[in-house]
């Protein structure tokens, strides 16, 4: 993928967990370009498809499947702002009720993860 340096008026987002796109949404209203997405749950990825796709209601961006594989390297210097749903389908009361289960195992530990060490862009 071609990474380019911002050319928008607005800050470019990285959507961790963004789920069905509510926070991309939100995100578009304040001027913001997602530059890139990660969600695990193929009902929401499909989701960002359509929506990019289809209803053309988000512009094209890549989406990452695993937030443990994802590479933030790459992203380094060419995102304004990280941000995310809350990871919860292992620790929810909703859904399936799989509390703990490990099913998603250290989803948000693995974003910090993303936060604090691949996308520093300050050097030194």
């Amino acid at each position: 993928m071609d990474i380019q340096p911002n050319t928008y008026a607005g800050l470019r987002e990285l959507a961790l967990f963004a789920g069905a796109g509510g926070g991309i949404q939100a995100s578009r209203m304040l001027g913001w370009h997602t530059v890139c997405a990660v969600e695990w749950d193929d009902y929401a990825s499909n989701a960002l498809v359509s929506r990019q796709n289809h209803e053309s209601a988000l512009e094209a961006f890549p989406i990452w499947a695993d937030v443990q594989t994802f590479d933030g390297h790459p992203w380094r210097g060419l995102v304004d702002v990280v941000s995310g749903g809350f990871p919860c389908q292992d620790i929810s009361a909703a859904g399936i009720k799989c509390i703990g289960n490990g099913q998603v195992p250290h989803c948000a530990a693995t974003a910090f993860v993303i936060l604090a060490d691949r996308l520093e862009s300050i050097n030194g």
